[in-house]
């Protein structure tokens, strides 16, 4: 038969699942910029304690997890810290997920990044089964 279109859900980590707005006025703040504001980032993006997760969101995207959606988060956060950002989300969120990041050595813009992935992704079929 026809291919079946596969279910997926697509939701940015930063300002979304966690709440890192914040951070990113201290960096405004101390004027960093480059390579110094994306180390001040990830130093602080998966704190425990300053870094909160929406729950509502959670709760909505395991309940999509659970009916069959692939759960997929899209960020420009660097493979860098790819380890400590899935600690932090699976400290919050009970269900599986692809997450794609940014290449550690791409220094890109955010949109482009999460541009590149849906366009490889949709291409190579990874919405249908």
């Amino acid at each position: 038969g026809g291919r079946m279109k596969k279910k997926a859900i697509i939701c940015d980590i930063d300002g979304c699942l966690l709440y890192t707005d914040h951070i990113h006025e201290k960096i405004k703040e101390k004027g960093l910029e480059d390579a110094a504001k994306w180390r001040y980032f990830e130093t602080y993006a998966n704190d425990y304690m300053d870094v909160k997760f929406n729950i509502n969101l959670g709760d909505i995207l395991e309940a999509l997890a659970g009916k069959g959606y692939t759960i997929i988060l899209l960020t420009a956060r660097s493979e860098n810290i790819r380890r400590a950002t899935a600690r932090r989300i699976n400290f919050n969120l009970n269900c599986k997920y692809l997450m794609l990041m940014r290449d550690k050595d791409d220094i890109s813009p955010a949109h482009e990044i999460k541009k590149k992935h849906l366009k490889e992704r949709t291409n190579n079929g990874l919405f249908y089964e």
